[in-house]
């Protein structure tokens, strides 16, 4: 970053971060709420239900465009979803 800023690709400001300091502290907030709480829960259970279970977070993501946003579905798309959901429901019977 600090080299775009060096040869003028990109320019870094900070009157951003300035002006809306609560949404900021709002956002790193939630960011340590969400390490914190992945890490228990990989304490709690094991890595791989937990990032399973993160990847339900992209078909929660695609329903969301569908329902919301209109977006039409493709086959490799409903493909994806029900692969992860698949794969969540077998590893939270297999035990």
């Amino acid at each position: 970053m600090a080299i775009f800023d060096k040869i003028n690709f990109e320019r870094i400001s900070m009157d951003y971060i300035s002006k809306n300091i609560n949404w900021f502290a709002l956002y790193v907030f939630l960011g340590s709420l969400f390490n914190t709480l992945l890490s228990f829960g990989i304490y709690l259970t094991n890595p791989l239900f937990i990032s399973i279970g993160i990847l339900l977070t992209l078909p929660l993501a695609i329903l969301y465009d569908y329902y919301i946003s209109n977006y039409s579905l493709g086959v490799l798309q409903i493909l994806g979803v029900s692969s992860i959901f698949i794969s969540f429901i077998i590893i939270l019977f297999s035990k």
